[in-house]
């Protein structure tokens, strides 16, 4: 069973920077994953779309 899945998710920035460009995730029930990436990768917005605290561009 799965406890998160994301397709897809894009996330461009009003000043044109794109922070995730077709991210897809899947994390299955029971399992534990890490966010690792350079400053800039955009793991704070995908956070932050996955809270509802940003809007993400597009992609489910």
């Amino acid at each position: 069973m799965l406890a998160l899945e994301i397709k897809n998710l894009h996330k461009t920035y009003s000043d044109g920077f794109t922070a995730l460009n077709g991210l897809n995730l899947r994390v299955k029930q029971g399992d534990f994953f890490a966010l690792l990436g350079p400053n800039g990768a955009g793991k704070s917005t995908m956070i932050g779309i996955l809270t509802s605290l940003i809007h993400k561009s597009s992609g489910t």
